[in-house]
């Protein structure tokens, strides 16, 4: 459980939207690089590095700022 000041460091990042969605976006992109090894084991542990890093971000999302989750919130999905 991070403490006060991770906390606070915390919600500034996600704040900062272009510097959180850069870092996701890298993250995501190393973990689908090409190796050359497309065997069965890779590609499920490629796929369980991606499931495992989307909840991470889940998590991490509970440091946005209130009117950002809010605003995430009210997007119509059928549009």
């Amino acid at each position: 459980m991070p403490n006060d000041t991770q906390i606070e460091k915390l919600k500034r990042f996600m704040a900062d939207k272009v510097m959180s969605e850069a870092v996701r976006d890298v993250l995501e992109k190393t973990l689908v690089q090409e190796t050359g090894l497309r065997d069965v084991h890779i590609l499920a542990a490629e796929r369980l590095a991606i499931d495992f890093i989307a909840n991470a971000w889940l998590e991490l999302e509970k440091y946005k700022p209130e009117k950002e989750r809010e605003a995430s919130n009210l997007r119509q999905v059928g549009l």
